[in-house]
C-alpha cells in the first residue's frame, strides 16, 4: 500500500492532567501531566503508524515546544517532515475534575506563519504528496484560506474551502481512484459505532464528498 501524508498547519503539544476540584482563586494541585504530540493531522498519523502502515506527518514547528513535539513523534515511530518556523509551537492543555468527571480543555493560539513559511508548507506538500495514496490535511478555521493547498499531484485535490457549518477544526482526506474527499470532523462516530455510516453527496464540481 502506498503511504499516507498528513498535514497539520497548527500542531500543538498537548498536556493533560487531573485535579480534585476546579475552584476559582485557588492553587489547584494536579497529577503528573501526560504530554502528547497533537493536532488533527498528527493524530491521524499516530493512529496509522500504530497499525503499521506507512505515514509521514508534515507540519510547521518552532521553538522548544516544536522540538519536543518532534521528539515525541520520533519516539512513537511516526516519520516527520518538520518545516522550521520562527514562532513557538503552541501548547494545549486539558484538566479532568475528579469530583465531577468533567473535562476542561484550554486551546492556545498558534504562531503566525510568514509568507515564506506558508510557501515552504505548500512546496513540501506538493513534493511529498506525489507518491502517497492519501493526503490528510487539518487546519483550524482562521488558518483555512483559499488556495492553501495547490494540486500538484494526482493524490491531491483542489484547496480546502472555508468551512460554513463545519466545526472550527476540519480534517479532509484527499485521494483515491474515484476522486473522493472525506470530511472527518466527526469521524470518531464511525470508529466507535458499528451502525454509523457516512453519507455521500455530490459537490457542484462533480466530486463526491463523504461526510461522516
Amino acid at each position: 500500500m502506498q503511504p499516507v501524508l498528513t498535514l497539520t498547519l497548527n500542531p500543538a503539544l498537548d498536556l493533560s492532567t487531573r485535579t480534585a476540584a476546579v475552584e476559582p482563586a485557588h492553587k489547584l494541585r494536579c497529577a503528573p501531566p501526560r504530554v502528547d504530540p497533537g493536532g488533527g493531522g498528527i493524530n491521524v498519523a499516530r493512529v496509522i503508524a500504530r497499525f503499521g502502515a506507512g505515514v509521514t506527518a508534515l507540519y510547521p514547528a518552532g521553538g522548544a515546544t516544536g522540538e519536543r513535539l518532534r521528539l515525541l513523534l520520533d519516539a512513537e515511530g511516526v516519520a516527520s517532515a518538520c518545516i522550521p518556523i520562527a514562532g513557538e509551537t503552541r501548547e494545549s492543555f486539558s484538566v479532568v475534575e475528579e469530583a465531577s468527571g468533567r473535562e476542561y480543555r484550554f486551546v492556545l493560539p498558534g504562531p503566525t506563519l510568514s509568507g515564506a513559511e506558508w510557501r515552504a508548507c505548500l512546496d513540501r506538500v506538493a513534493d511529498a504528496a506525489a507518491g502517497c495514496a492519501l493526503v490528510v490535511a487539518s487546519a483550524t478555521r482562521d488558518r483555512t484560506r483559499s488556495g492553501i493547498i495547490t494540486a500538484h499531484s494526482s493524490a491531491c485535490m483542489p484547496p480546502i474551502d472555508p468551512p460554513t457549518t463545519e466545526p472550527p477544526t476540519r480534517t479532509t482526506v484527499w485521494g483515491g481512484e474515484n476522486d473522493t474527499a472525506f470530511s472527518m470532523s466527526s469521524a470518531s462516530r464511525c470508529m466507535t459505532s458499528p451502525t454509523a455510516r457516512p453519507s455521500r453527496e455530490a459537490e457542484p464540481t462533480g466530486r463526491t464528498v463523504t461526510r461522516v
